[in-house]
């Protein structure tokens, strides 16, 4: 019996696989780490929160230099990627609810 649910499992029958090029890996698994900064607010993820990433930055890689700034273009562009699959996602989502019935009003409530 397997662990995932339904959906998971279709997902995972379905997703395509994805590669990365041997020299983002690095950038890849800074990217990972950064999942906690994101700002938030009433309408979702607004984008990162620069101060704590710089932070992370400071604290936690060896990027220095050159290699830090193009780390720096690489975050800013997975941060952009990321914010235009939510708004897509979303705009989805508010499409098939707009799209399916209304319910019905129960009288007196």
């Amino acid at each position: 019996m397997s662990v995932l649910s339904k959906g998971q499992q279709k997902a995972q029958r379905t997703d395509p696989e994805e590669y990365l090029w041997p020299e983002c890996v690095e950038f890849w698994e800074v990217w990972m780490q950064l999942q906690t900064q994101w700002r938030t607010g009433a309408a979702g993820a607004t984008g990162l929160d620069y101060a704590g990433v710089r932070v992370w930055l400071d604290e936690s890689t060896r990027f220095e230099g050159e290699e830090r700034r193009e780390l720096w273009q690489c975050i800013q562009a997975c941060e952009h990627a990321t914010l235009e699959g939510w708004t897509a996602r979303r705009e989805r989502e508010d499409q098939r609810r707009a799209q399916q019935p209304a319910m019905p009003q129960i009288p007196g409530l």
